[in-house]
């Protein structure tokens, strides 16, 4: 008797270890769907970022697979079922915060391109405003020539886009428009460099003169008017003499 009862004592212990061992099987252990789903509920609130999310999606995935090797798949989709709000929750303040801190980061970056260009504001040596007023317009001519560059350029990609597919993708072909894509990078950096260059000047003169620039180009017309006006009098007076 006493050889029997200690087989049925281990049978027993090997059974409870087996039990134990599917209960945490891929890692988790299992309770009852409602309260492992609040599990993940309350862990889904304390989500922030892209790693938080994808920790608390991997653990209810765990929990799923360990329903449907340890109870049954009914029990595993009752889970699933409650513990998704949370999941579909998580993922959606999870944005919000990426776009919170996308945000951010733009409004730091203008910060810097700001600061940026104050700084080379104050360290531009200003000439006449004659002179920095003709850099600008030939500044302004080169953008304008490129900007049409641009356009021409853009309408050859295209082209060469649909000769590509007719063509089923040569290599040549892609290569040519590979070449495009370059010069069109090319101009877009010059225009943004020569645009830089016109801001520069015009905060340089803010800054040093505390006047705006174009207002030295109206200051000018206007006397080259007046001075016409007075020599178009002088002109009619002597006339009328």
């Amino acid at each position: 008797m006493k050889k029997l009862f200690a087989k049925i004592a281990a049978y027993a212990v090997v059974v409870i270890l087996l039990l134990l061992a599917t209960k945490c099987d891929h890692g988790v252990k299992i309770t009852t769907p409602q309260r492992d789903a609040k599990r993940i509920a309350e862990l889904a609130e304390l989500v922030e970022s892209e790693a938080d999310l994808r920790a608390v999606e991997k653990l209810a995935t765990k929990y799923e697979l360990a329903y449907r090797k340890s109870i049954s798949g009914a029990a595993a989709m009752k889970f699933k079922r409650l513990a998704e709000p949370a999941l579909i929750a998580a993922g959606d303040r999870r944005d919000a915060f990426r776009e919170t801190e996308d945000y951010l980061l733009a409004q730091q970056t203008q910060l810097n391109d700001k600061l940026s260009l104050l700084d080379a504001a104050w360290q531009l040596p200003l000439t006449t405003a004659e002179e920095q007023l003709s850099e600008i317009q030939a500044n302004n001519n080169a953008i304008a020539e490129m900007e049409a560059t641009l356009a021409e350029l853009t309408s050859k990609k295209e082209q060469l886009g649909f000769e590509v597919v007719d063509k089923g993708y040569p290599e040549e072909l892609l290569a040519e428009i590979g070449k495009v894509e370059d010069e069109i990078s090319a101009n877009e950096k010059r225009i943004s460099e020569l645009q830089r260059a016109n801001t520069v000047i015009e905060y340089a003169y803010k800054l040093q003169q505390g006047a705006d620039i174009y207002s030295f180009a109206v200051t000018v017309e206007c006397a080259e008017e007046e001075a016409t006006e007075e020599v178009e009098t002088e002109v009619e007076t002597d006339y009328v003499e």
